[in-house]
């Protein structure tokens, strides 16, 4: 994906199998990135409900300009991708 500055997108992950992601980013990503990975080494994400880990990530991407569109917990994960493969 190519994606002009400040646009809205999600990445989603259909199977419950491992998988890997390779991201090509600017630094400030890769600052924010580096930042959760030692936050989550601090306290697991894991280890906390998703709207807590989430908004813990959020505060961490305010710091680096970065905005974490509210996901509506009512909409299904097969409706989510059925409404990104439309795209």
């Amino acid at each position: 994906m190519i994606l002009p500055p400040n646009s809205l997108h999600a990445f989603y992950k259909k199977s419950s199998e491992l998988c890997r992601l390779l991201d090509i980013s600017t630094q400030l990503h890769q600052t924010f990135f580096d930042a959760v990975a030692s936050a989550d080494q601090e306290e697991p994400f894991s280890s906390c409900p998703l709207s807590e880990a989430m908004e813990r990530i959020a505060q961490i991407g305010r710091h680096y300009n970065m905005y974490f569109a509210p996901h509506d917990v009512n909409i299904s994960a097969e409706a989510i991708h059925e409404n990104a493969t439309r795209i």
